[in-house]
């Protein structure tokens, strides 16, 4: 009976199971790339002719052609592996990435299937040309040439060496020896994308991708291949990689949250110089970049307002296809002092024109050039202290009409009620007022449209109703009400009858006996037809 057991390894089934641990095919790809690196090359160029792909590069070369085939064992010396902590199984991926291969380094050549290879078959070593580098050729790599283009594409982009493929320069956009400014953190050198002194295009993204050892780890999942992103090149110290692909950061959710903290200090520190450097005006600009890095607090001793959080009524306030339209953003920043001085009013009103507060708070804020508070501020801000809130202000409201003539009921497909003809209406609000003679108005309080003769275009439906079912914009309904309105206004405010009968009549052209045909017509005091005649 034993009395003891020790670990030990089917060097066969091992092998068999890594074949299955890798996820990725091109896998090799990055190792081969990660070997060339830490050989101390200058360069790797890479080609795919005739089914064989060959890497070479100017590295020291291979010592030690025994550990090259030596599985966990890397090769590399001490400070490499307390460095960059090699697993010592990147050449076992090119194994099972081809039929064939071929290595040839420091003056010898190895040749065999990659099947004898990996039977644990011995491989001869033969004498070859010396020189500098190591150059390895694989046949029957189950790649084609677009799929190995495309993927080292990818590999090359934070890569520190030059990478070629077939002869042309792959790109290095985000390399640290390339053209982006990197800083120092405790996860690794950070680039932010575009965030310069100068503040110039102010970008807005927090997308990121995270290169370890030159090679792609991690990408945000609002990483878009096509537009820029932060940058960071993770220290190796820190991170690591999980066994056998290198494709993920061992403890990746906790790594990539400390990841996103020290992202948004720097971007915090970073913002904290560029507004040392700019004026308050052009601080203010970047209002959208500085909020999306949750350091809207630095804009709190700015005497600026950023535009970005106001807007102007430039239009009629109605609903359109459910939207405010009538809203846009102001082309330039307001003053504190302006502000302060009352030269320029800006008011938050909270609900939509159909809300119930109604059209009313806009209207109001329309005729006086009002400008409306919509964005995000801190709440130490100076404005908040400064803006008037029409929604709170709505039970001191008053609608008085001005040369009212009289009333009608108007019934539309969607939306109906009492209208009011008048020269104007006033809409007060404590000891201040605007007189309106030119805009209809719908008061959600009373059901009641102001209609004044100037406006009997009927678009004041929209301020009655955003013209939503199930969520779904109605707008042929809309569309159908505002020419009923209009034809109504029109048929209440025309100081010729025949004109006003005219306009509320329905098309007639399906109707060819009546063509060319003369009526008399005798409307009752109620609004109803008593008669209608042939006239001679």
């Amino acid at each position: 009976m034993k009395t003891a057991v020790q670990m030990k390894i089917n060097q066969e089934n091992l092998v068999k199971t890594l074949r299955l641990s890798f996820s990725n095919k091109d896998t090799f790809l990055g190792e081969l790339l990660q070997n060339s690196r830490r050989a101390g090359a200058r360069f790797v160029d890479i080609t795919f002719h005739g089914g064989i792909l060959t890497v070479k590069d100017d590295g020291c070369g291979v010592g030690d052609f025994q550990k090259l085939l030596t599985v966990a064992e890397s090769g590399w010396d001490l400070e490499t592996v307390e460095r960059e902590h090699p697993f010592g199984i990147g050449f076992l991926s090119a194994l099972y990435a081809c039929k064939r291969i071929a290595v040839t380094s420091g003056g010898l050549a190895l040749s065999a299937e990659t099947a004898d290879i990996l039977s644990f078959k011995p491989v001869a070593l033969a004498a070859a040309r010396r020189s500098a580098g190591t150059v390895i050729a694989m046949e029957g790599v189950g790649l084609g040439v677009d799929g190995v283009r495309t993927k080292l594409t990818d590999l090359a982009k934070g890569f520190p060496i030059p990478v070629t493929f077939n002869r042309q320069s792959l790109p290095r956009p985000h390399a640290l020896t390339g053209d982006l400014p990197f800083v120092a953190t405790e996860a690794g050198e950070m680039s932010l994308s575009g965030l310069t002194a100068e503040g110039k295009g102010w970008p807005v993204t927090t997308r990121f991708v995270c290169y370890l050892q030159g090679l792609p780890i991690y990408r945000s999942s609002s990483y878009d291949y096509s537009e820029r992103a932060n940058v960071i090149h993770l220290d190796s110290k820190v991170f690591h990689a999980r066994l056998p692909d290198r494709d993920k950061l061992i403890d990746e959710s906790a790594a990539i949250s400390g990841i996103r903290d020290t992202l948004r200090r720097e971007a915090m520190a970073q913002l904290k110089r560029v507004k040392e450097s700019l004026s308050p005006e052009a601080f203010a600009e970047g209002y959208e970049t500085i909020s999306l890095w949750q350091g809207i607090e630095l804009l709190n001793d700015v005497d600026v307002l950023p535009r970005h959080v106001l807007r102007i009524i430039a239009d009629y306030p109605c609903i359109d296809n459910g939207e405010n339209y009538f809203l846009e953003m102001p082309k330039n920043h307001a003053t504190r002092h302006d502000v302060e001085a009352g030269t320029l009013r800006i008011a938050v009103i909270s609900e939509d024109v159909d809300g119930e507060s109604g059209a009313l708070p806009w209207m109001f804020a329309w005729k006086k050039d009002i400008r409306i508070f919509q964005g995000n501020l801190d709440k130490g801000h100076w404005l908040h202290s400064l803006v008037q809130d029409l929604d709170q202000a709505m039970p001191d409201v008053s609608l008085e009409f001005v040369g009212e003539t009289h009333r009608a009921y108007f019934d539309g497909e969607w939306v109906s009620g009492t209208a009011v003809f008048c020269d104007a209406y006033r809409i007060r609000l404590g000891q201040d007022s605007v007189e309106i003679t030119d805009s209809a108005l719908y008061d959600t309080r009373d059901g009641i449209f102001a209609v004044p003769f100037k406006d009997p275009s009927g678009l004041v439906v929209g301020q009655a109703s955003g013209y939503r079912d199930d969520d779904q914009y109605q707008e042929s309904t809309y569309l159908s009400d505002v020419d009923l309105f209009n034809k109504f206004a029109v048929a209440n405010t025309s100081k010729d009858p025949a004109e006003a009968l005219k306009r509320l009549l329905p098309p007639l052209q399906n109707c060819p006996q009546l063509y060319g045909r003369r009526f008399v017509v005798t409307i009752g005091e109620g609004g109803s037809v008593v008669d209608i005649s042939v006239a001679a």
